[in-house]
């Protein structure tokens, strides 16, 4: 009788779930880049795609076949705690439709997850562009709620600090493109109905776009307060105070 094992990653699987099967040729040992791939594909089938990583504790693999005949594998009764990655399944071995062999098996399963980093260093101010981008597979309980995985969360940000490549991205890395710097001259412009006002003033914040900046004027030193709208370009209204005599 054949004696195979399996290492697996499995993800709620349920007995009333059809088994995926496999071949095992005359003679082939069971081996783990086996067991991975026929149980990986028995988990993508039932959860609908996603990669896994496998792991068996029991038995130990490989595992030698003195059969004669192919012998096909299906894993049946298989069962996974989300919570703690711990798996217990059963591998059946047929030959010519006639059960050999029920193997229990158990390890643990742990899901996967494809996410964008970055594939090049990218200093404070760089804009993340597309051929910036790579790609690779972490366990998911490595994430943290505030780990971007959507290339669209990293596509056209700013890097807020020195980034390395390869490093799972999170929300205080990147934020929208500054338009504002502190220290910075930009033009002032005032607006009221039916009037439009321009002079030049010092940020004294940074600020994306529609951020609230303060502002120096050039001419009166007066503070204003003012919102960021666009490159080097501050508006400020009524609300930020009134507009210097003169101006």
């Amino acid at each position: 009788m054949l004696r195979l094992i399996l290492s697996i990653v499995l993800l709620l699987l349920s007995a009333s779930h059809p088994s995926l099967a496999s071949s095992l040729a005359a003679g082939e040992p069971l081996t783990e880049a086996i067991a991975r791939e026929l149980l990986g594909e028995a988990l993508q089938d039932r959860q609908g795609g996603g990669r896994f990583r496998v792991m068996v504790e029991r038995p130990h693999l490989p595992l030698a076949n003195r059969s004669a005949a192919d012998t096909e594998l299906a894993v049946e009764a298989l069962h996974h705690d989300r919570h703690s990655g711990r798996f217990q399944a059963v591998l059946v071995g047929r030959i010519d439709g006639q059960t050999r062999f029920r193997l229990p098996v158990h390890g643990r399963a742990q899901s996967l997850v494809a996410l964008p980093v970055l594939g090049r260093p990218l200093a404070p101010g760089e804009i993340v562009s597309e051929r910036d981008l790579q790609w690779i597979t972490v366990r998911s309980g490595r994430l943290q709620p505030e780990s971007l995985t959507d290339p669209e969360q990293l596509l056209g940000a700013e890097a807020r600090k020195r980034l390395l490549p390869g490093r799972v991205l999170t929300a205080r890395d990147l934020g929208p493109p500054l338009l504002v710097r502190h220290g910075r001259p930009v033009r002032l412009i005032y607006l009221q109905p039916g009037l439009q006002l321009t002079t030049l003033g010092t940020a004294q914040d940074d600020g994306a776009l529609g951020d609230a900046v303060r502002v120096v004027n050039a001419d009166s030193r007066q503070q204003l307060q003012g919102t960021a709208s666009g490159p080097d370009e501050v508006t400020v209204g009524t609300v930020g105070g009134d507009w210097p005599a003169g101006h």
